[in-house]
């Protein structure tokens, strides 16, 4: 499958503006193999299915998210050798120029807000997976073999993580 620079495909002037930052990073770092991905309430489904089929990309990952889903985007930096940096979609561009412009092999950026009180696990984004397409209950049941309890403790422990109410608040504009 051939990647272009930026995901979701759709988000065309997420596109252009990250094909700008690419042109002038590629004068400092002479690289242009970036892939931008742009992580917020209405790519959360389309990004949750792309890093669960796209381990192996053979480009350098840079994660823009939303302040509510940096928890998530945190999880990614730690997990895929590929994501090397996070930025919070308030961090200045001439900031993020500057921190991928310096980038070591094997280190890790981040910038923006990072107070993130609970790390996210594989479990709790495949059950988030599940919170957000509009399972009902009987279904999930059937799916995990656990009571309505343990469920309800699930979504509720998963909401918290990200400092919502409800895990489908994630797809509210923040």
């Amino acid at each position: 499958m051939k990647y272009q620079h930026f995901w979701p495909p759709n988000d065309i002037y997420f596109g252009v503006g990250v094909a700008s930052v690419i042109d002038e990073m590629s004068l400092i770092t002479n690289e242009r193999n970036y892939l931008f991905v742009n992580l917020n309430q209405y790519s959360l489904h389309s990004t949750l299915v792309f890093f669960s089929r796209n381990k192996n990309i053979n480009k350098i990952i840079i994660i823009i998210s939303s302040s509510r889903l940096m928890p998530l985007a945190l999880f990614w930096l730690d997990n895929i050798k590929n994501v090397i940096a996070v930025f919070d979609t308030s961090t200045p561009v001439s900031e993020m120029i500057k921190k991928i412009s310096l980038y070591r092999n094997g280190d890790k950026i981040t910038a923006g807000r990072r107070e993130c009180n609970f790390k996210i696990s594989n479990k709790d984004i495949m059950k988030m997976k599940y919170f957000l397409t509009e399972s009902g209950m009987e279904e999930l049941q059937d799916r995990f073999m656990n009571s309505p309890s343990t469920l309800y403790r699930w979504r509720k422990e998963i909401a918290h993580k990200f400092g919502v109410r409800d895990p489908r608040y994630l797809l509210l504009p923040e």
